[in-house]
C-alpha cells in the first residue's frame, strides 16, 4: 500500500505528537500525585514536562512542526508560558529570562549555609496548582486531538487492509520502497 509522502508525514508527525503529550501528561501526572521523592526527582520530573510538550512545536526536520491553531485560543498564553520555561530555563539556561515577579528570576542562584557549610543551588521554579490545572487540560485537549487525526488517517488508509499480526514499518525516507514493511522478528 502507497500513501501520500503528505499523509505519511502526517502519520509520523500525528503519532510523535501523541507519544510527546502522553509522556508530558504522565510527567504532570506524577507532579500532581506527588510521586516525587525530593527536590531533585521533582525537577527531573517537571523538566520532562516542559522539554516533552515541547517536542511536537519544535524544528523536527524533515517532518515539521504542529501548528499552534490546533490550541484554543484560551489556552495560547499557557501554551506560550509552557514554551518559554522549555526553551529559556529547563532546556536551555537563559541568564535573567524568566521573570516570576519585578526583579525575581527564576535562574537566581542562592547560598544555602547549613552547621557552616556553603552550597550553591539555583533557584527552581514551581508552577501553581492553578498552572499545573490548566497545563493538565491543555495536554488532554492536545491528546484528544492527536487521537482524532491519528484515527482519521487510520480509517483512510488502513481500514481495509487484511495484515496478519505483527510490527509494522512506515517508511518515509525511502519512496522507492513500499510505505509498510513487516519487521522480522529476531531472536533474543
Amino acid at each position: 500500500m502507497q500513501i501520500p509522502k503528505t499523509d505519511q508525514i502526517n502519520i509520523w508527525k500525528w503519532v510523535h505528537a501523541l507519544d510527546s503529550f502522553e509522556h508530558a501528561d504522565y510527567a504532570l501526572i506524577a507532579i500532581i500525585k506527588n510521586d516525587a521523592k525530593d527536590i531533585k526527582m521533582f525537577k527531573n520530573i517537571l523538566t520532562a514536562f516542559f522539554v516533552n510538550y515541547a517536542k511536537p512545536f519544535g524544528n523536527n526536520r524533515g517532518i515539521g512542526s504542529l501548528d499552534t491553531d490546533i490550541i484554543s485560543k484560551e489556552f495560547i498564553p499557557y501554551h506560550k508560558e509552557i514554551l518559554d520555561y522549555r526553551h529559556k530555563f529547563f532546556a536551555h539556561s537563559d541568564l535573567n529570562a524568566v521573570s516570576i515577579k519585578d526583579n525575581e528570576f527564576i535562574d537566581n542562584m542562592q547560598i544555602i549555609i547549613e552547621d557552616g557549610r556553603l552550597n550553591w543551588q539555583l533557584r527552581h521554579y514551581f508552577p501553581t496548582t492553578d498552572q499545573f490545572n490548566k497545563y493538565q487540560y491543555l495536554l488532554d485537549k492536545l491528546i484528544t486531538k492527536c487521537n482524532y487525526h491519528i484515527n482519521k488517517l487510520n480509517t483512510k488508509y488502513l481500514s481495509n487492509i487484511d495484515w496478519p499480526d505483527g510490527k509494522y514499518h512506515l517508511n518515509i525516507r525511502d519512496e522507492s520502497n513500499l510505505t509498510f514493511s513487516k519487521l522480522e522478528q529476531k531472536p533474543i
